[in-house]
């Protein structure tokens, strides 16, 4: 199965599974960006993917990483860090933050994420249930001062 067909599957099953997140999931655009390594969503529903990553996950795993990324703009985490005063010194802990709140709430909810899982609260060894503006008060300075922290 190609690309763009496994991207499209994984969305139609996640809004069999989640039917209320539909609106949003036919809203985002998907941008092949090879050698990017990854998948991931900007403030502006653009879904940026590596075409030889999506090739490796399997259909569980990429239902499960549309669910992660979509969850990143319905929860506005962008807007959220602005508020947060977080820059581009301190994005990628606030991200690892907001990985966490809601990784945790996917795997509770039985979908399935590569690598285990991702980051989750004990990842960054704190507690279940925070918000991501606590999970990034409670990191060590040193964490989210920290060139690419």
């Amino acid at each position: 199965m190609n690309t763009p067909t496994k991207l499209a599957a994984a969305r139609f099953s996640l809004v069999e599974k989640r039917p209320y997140f539909a609106a949003a999931l036919w809203s985002i655009q998907f941008v092949s960006s090879p050698g990017l390594g990854t998948i991931g969503i900007d403030q502006w529903w653009r879904v940026y993917y590596d075409p030889a990553k999506i090739e490796m996950w399997t259909h569980a795993e990429l239902v499960g990483l549309l669910y992660h990324e979509i969850g990143h703009v319905l929860r506005n985490h962008a807007g959220r860090a602005k508020s947060m005063g977080v820059g581009p010194l301190n994005n990628r802990a606030w991200n690892m933050c907001a990985d966490a709140e809601q990784n945790l709430a996917i795997l509770t909810e039985k979908f399935t994420l590569p690598d285990g899982g991702g980051i989750v609260p004990a990842t960054l060894g704190q507690p279940a249930g925070l918000l991501t503006e606590e999970y990034y008060s409670n990191l060590p300075k040193k964490t989210i001062n920290s060139p690419g922290g």
